[in-house]
């Protein structure tokens, strides 16, 4: 959930915007407890970052408390656990005293909670995490449930499968659909993702995105249905949703129609505050105009012909000539030797890595990001290099 979380710079424009920005998460958590209410759940699961972090602790502890006593007040048990972000012995001590149906769960062990429900017995099986750096496999150590009715288990995992050098709490969906649980409610992964059906092992996602990187309505799992035969529905409660808006200047006859095409491809909103970014790429014989255009001129444009609750934050230009690189490479100028060189630059990760600066950011691309840049600087390179050749008549 991430409570409270900081949208840092996107709100310095509208000073309205950015109290929407920073009540988000808070909003989202309201919507969700809405929703267990009025669908009668018997009961809510969180794994892991609950809370965005220490600093911001307070009015979250103090957000969820109210929503706890909400849930508690309709007889919907909430059941908890910490995450990297929200490590248990850090101590989150703002609010010491929970309603009866609120369950936090220990960080030494893991530890099981037992429900009654009218709709049959319930175990709910997971561990917090201690502190921020958890590298082995938590759910190794779940003890086999027992007994009748529905088990679920919750588990804070990167998966081993995810990427990085120590994945948090690694395990693989194989290791987890081996044990007799019926439904792995997963945490730290922000995107939504259901890895297995039966027994059901999926990822909800954040309740609210943060940024462009995060795009789209986000929220919760509603999951139902016999212990066996569990059915899973996307619950979006966000009330801002991050998009990116693709635009390929290729055949468009001028700016305008540039701009028309970007308003078109938005979303509706639908409820929910759209925050949008122009992504404006492709070849055009006028490339130079629109890179030249101001980020702010581009925004001006845009809102002047977007309708209420789409605001758009930033444009990203990237636009080229429709110069053919192996054309040019194989030709006597300039142009074609930078081309030749750049094919033959095949260390670029190891002189990114070897950067002070780079060096984290490098580490981070795939061998595909990696090519791409290369290809867009070569494009801006050849570019800038063609047209004077061009302006000089070489």
């Amino acid at each position: 959930m991430h409570l409270d979380s900081p949208f840092r710079g996107l709100g310095r424009r509208d000073p309205d915007l950015a109290q929407q920005l920073r009540d988000a998460s808070l909003t989202a958590l309201r919507r969700l407890v809405d929703e267990a209410i009025e669908r009668s759940c018997h009961f809510v699961v969180v794994a892991g970052d609950v809370y965005d972090g220490l600093r911001r602790g307070a009015r979250a502890q103090v957000a969820l408390r109210r929503a706890a006593e909400r849930l508690d007040a309709a007889g919907i048990h909430l059941v908890l656990l910490h995450g990297n972000h929200d490590p248990l012995d850090e101590g989150y001590t703002a609010v010491r005293v929970w309603p009866e149906r609120t369950h936090l769960l220990a960080s030494d062990a893991a530890e099981t909670v037992r429900l009654s429900t009218d709709a049959g017995p319930v175990s709910i099986t997971g561990r917090s995490y201690p502190q921020k750096k958890v590298f082995e496999n938590l759910a190794a150590g779940y003890p086999e449930p027992q007994g009748p009715g529905l088990h679920v288990a919750m588990l804070h995992t990167e998966l081993d499968a995810h990427g990085g050098e120590h994945p948090y709490s690694p395990c693989t969906v194989a290791d987890l659909v081996a044990q007799p649980f019926h439904y792995w409610a997963l945490g730290h992964v922000h995107d939504q993702r259901v890895l297995s059906r039966h027994p059901l092992v999926a990822f909800p996602g954040n309740l609210q995105g943060r940024s462009f990187g995060e795009e789209g309505v986000r929220g919760a799992l509603f999951v139902q249905g016999p212990p066996d035969a569990l059915v899973v529905e996307a619950l979006p409660v966000a009330p801002i949703a991050f998009h990116r808006v693709a635009c390929d200047v290729a055949g468009l006859a001028d700016l305008d129609a540039v701009v028309a095409a970007l308003v078109a491809g938005a979303p509706e909103p639908e409820g929910v505050v759209r925050l949008l970014r122009a992504e404006i790429s492709g070849s055009s014989v006028d490339y130079r105009g629109l890179r030249d255009v101001p980020v702010e001129e581009w925004l001006r444009m845009l809102t002047d012909r977007s309708g209420d609750g789409v605001r758009w934050m930033d444009v990203r230009v990237d636009v080229r000539s429709a110069v053919d690189l192996e054309l040019v490479a194989k030709g006597p100028t300039l142009a074609g030797a930078l081309i030749q060189r750049a094919d033959d630059w095949a260390d670029v990760r190891e002189r990114l890595a070897g950067h002070a600066v780079l060096r984290s950011f490098a580490e981070e691309l795939s061998v595909e990001d990696l090519r791409a840049l290369m290809q867009r600087a070569l494009h801006r390179a050849v570019d800038a290099v063609h047209d004077v050749e061009a302006e000089d008549g070489r």
